[in-house]
């Protein structure tokens, strides 16, 4: 089978790509924040996780206000309220 290092969806079995793209977007989301004075983020998967620098990155992408948020949720609720 040629490539026989594919996937049955027919993507390369590697990851490779995956980390590439999650730095880039990452570095991406960075230059944005940092525009702000907000802190850098180190993994986007966990980062976003309660939703407040998700929030941030929309209002400054957007130029918008998207109302009141927690600032610092604690419990599973208000990370997925935000």
């Amino acid at each position: 089978m040629p490539g026989g290092n594919m996937r049955a969806n027919g993507r390369p079995a590697n990851n490779s790509w995956e980390a590439v793209q999650s730095k880039t977007f990452t570095k991406w989301v960075n230059a944005r924040l940092g525009e702000h004075s907000l802190g850098p983020l180190d993994d986007i998967c966990t980062d976003f996780s309660d939703g407040t620098a998700l929030i941030q990155l929309l209002e400054i992408i957007g130029d918008a206000s998207l109302g009141r948020f927690n600032r610092s949720p604690r419990m599973r609720i208000q990370k997925v309220e935000n």
